[in-house]
């Protein structure tokens, strides 16, 4: 059986270089799948390899080219997702596409915490339920209910909004870090003594965030990969 396995995909590799290089420096257990590159496209790639591998208990999910590996801590990792009742989700500080009836589920969360509404790049949770979950949105997109260009992330929002399935929000960033926008400046790069390697912490929520998403290629990238890789 696999504990724990990190997925992901990628149509070019070399795009991929700063995932990669973190992982392998942290010595996370990545899997990289061929993807085309569309957001539903690869969820739905995803989701097939997951149905043939039975022997995955866990499984981190997340984009390619705008993720990097901040630290990697798999017993605390574990320890969250078999507490969680279903997928943990990855946030970011703003809602998109917005403007949607899915708004309003967002309305409270968005007067507490910076980072609130859900990423479609940065999720986890137990095999099963991401297959089920996975599913859905495989049916979901069939049944055009992506409207507003927003791929699998407008069709998570939508399933929050329901509230059939408990998502857990990471809004303490504690396994998912957006550094979208100006709540990038809140990311500061601290050193672990006596060791010598360093990671990125969030001044805000006093986390250390195990996965850093730039958000398709947000400034600051190539300047975080040299850090995490001690370059």
């Amino acid at each position: 059986m696999t504990d724990l396995l990190v997925l992901s995909g990628a149509s070019d590799l070399s795009r991929a270089k700063g995932l990669l290089d973190t992982a392998s420096h942290r010595g996370v257990p990545l899997k990289m799948l061929q993807y085309t590159g569309e957001c539903m496209e690869n969820m739905c790639i995803a989701l097939r390899y997951l149905e043939a591998h039975a022997d995955i208990e866990r499984v981190v999910l997340i984009d390619s080219y705008d993720v990097l590996v901040n630290r990697w801590a798999p017993d605390e990792l574990i320890r969250a997702i078999d507490s969680a009742p279903d997928l943990i989700m990855g946030v970011e500080s703003n809602l998109w596409p917005a403007g949607q009836p899915y708004a309003k589920r967002y309305e409270q969360l968005a007067k507490r915490h910076p980072w609130y509404a859900i990423n479609g790049g940065m999720f986890c949770g137990r095999r099963d339920d991401m297959i089920f979950v996975l599913r859905r949105l495989e049916e979901m997109w069939h049944d055009g209910r992506a409207v507003a260009g927003g791929s699998n992330q407008e069709l998570l929002h939508q399933l929050f909004a329901d509230g059939d399935i408990p998502f857990t929000l990471d809004l303490e960033c504690r396994f998912f870090q957006s550094m979208f926008g100006e709540q990038q400046s809140a990311v500061e790069w601290e050193f672990s003594y006596p060791h010598g390697c360093g990671w990125a912490r969030n001044t805000q929520t006093s986390s250390i965030p195990m996965f850093l998403h730039f958000n398709g290629q947000a400034p600051g990238l190539a300047e975080w990969t040299k850090r995490l890789c001690g370059q």
